[in-house]
């Protein structure tokens, strides 16, 4: 007696505007990109033959930009179109940001505040990190500083403790200014 098992496989097809966060190689010719898109938050998802020289996928899925990509899900997330809207500031501060910001999000989480910061950001509109660390529970008024017990804590770690500026000693290049952070410590 032979038996059949039939699987149903349903593929659904999102389009929605991201900003690409990080893009690592895989296998010879194929990227797994990670994005924070409007709808589903924090995902990542595999580009097929994205680092082909003749690949238009692959200038797309570079990080800091802003793009609105075509995104389907079967088991995993599948990358097959992406069209460039503009991207975020270029430098070190910015990385170093999104870096920080990337060690705190929960997989396919959508946060509204968050979205609309990236979108300030993009703008090049002033942005206070204060204000989304306030929204996610890490308010400054409420800390001190991680190394003296100070009150007033300017810079954040990615490792979620609070530094005055007196204690940012000999690594400040990992250490965000939540007022303004893209300015260098």
């Amino acid at each position: 007696m032979v038996a059949f098992r039939f699987k149903l496989f349903f593929m659904i097809e999102i389009v929605t505007p991201a900003f690409v966060l990080d893009r690592e190689p895989r296998r010879e010719l194929d990227s797994r990109a990670t994005l924070y898109t409007k709808a589903m938050g924090l995902i990542e998802g595999y580009a097929k033959s994205a680092r082909k020289t003749t690949s238009k996928l692959g200038s797309h899925l570079e990080p800091l930009e802003y793009v609105t990509v075509r995104i389907f899900k079967k088991v995993n997330f599948q990358i097959t179109d992406a069209l460039g809207q503009g991207s975020l500031p270029r430098t070190r501060r910015t990385i170093q940001l999104l870096q920080c910001l990337r060690a705190y999000l929960a997989p396919e989480e959508p946060d509204q505040f968050l979205w609309e910061f990236f979108i300030a950001l993009q703008a090049g509109r002033d942005v206070a990190l204060k204000s989304l660390l306030a929204h996610w529970g890490f308010d400054s008024k409420a800390t001190t500083c991680h190394a003296c017990n100070r009150a007033g804590p300017r810079y954040f770690s990615a490792h979620a403790f609070f530094i005055c500026h007196r204690c940012v000693g000999a690594n400040p290049a990992a250490l965000i200014d939540y007022r303004n952070p893209l300015r260098q410590p």
